[in-house]
Order: structure tokens, then sequence, then C-alpha cells
């Protein structure tokens, strides 16, 4: 009886002796996965991007721009995390995260100011329906109020994180837009329009507030926070809000070729048929012919309020999405 207890508790040191030892090879294989990840050195371009998804519209979109100084604090504390905790946390918009489409094996992020309202619609319909099936009037109107809705990478747990994010099935695109046009977009909606919420979200904001002076609070917020900008997601810089402190797109959209850049991710996914009707009042419109929700005509304003002064205290507020995003400092014509 004895010897028979002795062999059962040396079969369970052996059983948990390998178990910790099979365990100890995840972590560090998942290690190795997040420091791939997570590098800032060998970013493929748009060509090598058409190439390896079979896409040639690909090569007309732009690519992340993985600046050392700027990203390499992100990317250590990242890491740090990630070997002694075994957490991805990453950098997000906080009211409507990074997507997650599983059955087109797609990842995107889209950003206040930059189509988010179109693209997360487009993107929950096909999540609910196929491509080519026309949406009720009922699932039109729940396809029409996107955000705060769909599956979001922030909800998995971190090894379903880690399989999607290294998958190189997954296309995983974020959608940005000029600094320039995207900050006085979000003037003319959320802070000359009174009692919107965000109106409430601005220290210092009043119905009078100018662009110049609104600026200007954004700069002291920035010096606040010691040279990082932390304001509602509209005017928080666009680096800091789709996980960019973790690892590098595929692939940057653009509000600027927003069509082109939209219906090339969707046709690579197999549903740009779902682009062309079924949206609007009575579905009788296409995605981008239907009436936008919240247009300002902002690009077509520039002029207006941009001196040559306050452009420079813009591109400096917002350095760091000019540079990773490849915008040039010259304002958009």
């Amino acid at each position: 009886m004895k010897s028979t207890v002795i062999v059962i508790h040396c079969l369970v040191f052996l059983f948990l002796t390998l178990l910790s030892l099979s365990y100890g090879m995840a972590t560090q294989s998942s290690v190795e996965i997040f420091e791939t990840l997570s590098r800032l050195d060998s970013i493929p371009s748009s060509f090598e991007i058409a190439q390896r998804f079979q896409e040639p519209c690909f090569q007309n979109m732009s690519t992340f721009h993985p600046d050392v100084s700027i990203l390499k604090p992100y990317r250590e504390h990242a890491r740090y995390l990630f070997s002694s905790e075994h957490q991805i946390l990453l950098l997000e918009n906080t009211w409507t995260p990074s997507l997650i489409v599983r059955n087109y094996s797609l990842h995107v992020c889209t950003l206040p100011k930059v189509g988010s309202t179109e693209l997360r619609s487009l993107l929950m319909r096909v999540s609910v329906i196929p491509p080519e099936q026309s949406p009720t009037t009922k699932e039109r109107e729940v396809f029409s109020h996107p955000h705060g809705k769909g599956t979001f990478l922030s909800s998995f747990e971190t090894n379903e994180k880690l399989e999607m994010l290294s998958n190189s099935k997954w296309l995983h695109i974020a959608f940005v837009r000029n600094p320039y046009t995207r900050l006085l977009s979000g003037y003319l909606q959320k802070i000359k329009v009174q009692g919107d919420r965000v109106h409430k979200q601005v220290p210092g904001v009043t119905k009078n507030t100018t662009f110049s002076e609104f600026v200007e609070l954004l700069e002291r917020l920035k010096q606040n926070y010691h040279g990082t900008l932390l304001v509602n997601d509209h005017f928080k810089p666009q680096y800091l809000q789709c996980g960019f402190n973790v690892f590098n797109y595929d692939l940057i959209g653009k509000i600027e070729n927003f069509h082109q850049d939209v219906r090339c991710m969707a046709k690579n996914r197999g549903f740009e048929q779902a682009m062309d009707f079924g949206w609007g009042e009575h579905g009788k419109y296409s995605l981008f012919t239907m009436p936008r929700p919240h247009p300002t005509g902002s690009s077509k304003k520039l002029s207006d309020y941009y001196t040559d002064a306050l452009q420079k205290r813009v591109y400096n507020l917002y350095k760091e999405d000019f540079i990773l995003f490849r915008y040039s400092y010259e304002l958009p014509q």
C-alpha cells in the first residue's frame, strides 16, 4: 500500500513537472511572437503587402512609418507588460476600439472624424448578413448607428489577441486623416455646435472660443500631460488610439483616398458587393452616395482658419501623427 502511494506521488510530481515545462515553453514562444509583432524595423512596403495578399490595389495605399524616436518608449513598455504579466495593453479609442470581423479575417481601426460611421456600418453589416443580401429596414436602422457596437480586439483574451495579430492570413488596416483637416472638422462639429457632449469634455471651451483659442487650449493640455495630448478622442492624436504602442498595421487607409481604400480592402476580403446597394433611406443608395451624417466641409475651409503661425502650432501639436502617417507639413490643397 505504501509503495503504491509513493508511485502515485511520483507520477503526480512528474506530471506537474512536465506541465510546468510545457507552460514555460509556451510562454517563451509567445514572448518571441510578441517581440516580432512589436519590432520597429523590417516593415513591409505596400508593394510587399500587395504581393502577400495577392491584391494589386494595396500598392496604392499607405503604410505606417515606425519612427523609433516616437514609438520606442511605448513598445518597450508594452514588451515589459507582456513578458511580466502576459498582458497586451492596447492604447485605443475608448468608445469604439478596433474591430474584429472574424468571418473575413479582418482587423480594422477607425477613429472619430475619419469616416468612422460609414466604415463601421459596413463592417457591422458584413458581420451579420452575406454581402450579396439586401438588409431589411430594421437592419438598415441598426447598421446606421454602429458606434460602440461590434466585436472589439480588446475583448479577447491575450492568447487570442496574439493569434489574430500574428496570423499572416489576417489583414490589419487602420484609417487615419490629415491632422490639419481632422482638427478643424472636429472643431466645427463638436466645439462650434452647442449642446454636443464633446463640448463639455474639453476644459476651458466656451461658445465663443475661436479656432486659434481652441488650439491654445490643446497646447496647454499637452504641456500639462508632459508632452502627450490626452483629451477627448475627437482631438487626441491618432497614433494613441489604434494600438500602435504594440504593433504595426499592414496598411494605413486615409480619408483623403477613402472610397478607393475602403473598396480595395472590401474587394480583397470578399465583401465589395455590400458597398453598392442597400444603404440609406429605403436602401436606395450605395455606401458612399447616401447622405453623410456629419459633414463639415473642413477640407475646403482650411484657408479660412489657418494662418502660417497657426499651421506651425498645429503641426507641432500633432507632430507624431504627421510623421507616423506620412503627412507633409504643407496644408492640403
